[in-house]
């Protein structure tokens, strides 16, 4: 799940989104997402799902992204 991680970390960062703002704007704790990006825990659907749509995608970005 490492490849969804370093996905969310790129486009948070070319959105120049902190981990903070990304919470807030997603309605995922900051701390849970920091997890996801670093490897050590993988997301459910729905809070993913919440995350990349904070970040003005849609799932299917995640299943065509390598």
């Amino acid at each position: 799940m490492s490849n969804i991680g370093n996905f969310l970390r790129k486009i948070r960062t070319e959105h120049n989104l902190s981990l903070a703002k990304l919470a807030e704007k997603s309605g995922v704790a900051d701390t849970t997402i920091m997890k996801w990006e670093k490897g050590e825990s993988s997301p459910n659907i729905d809070k993913l799902q919440k995350v990349i749509g904070a970040l003005g995608y849609k799932m299917q970005i995640v299943k065509t992204e390598d």
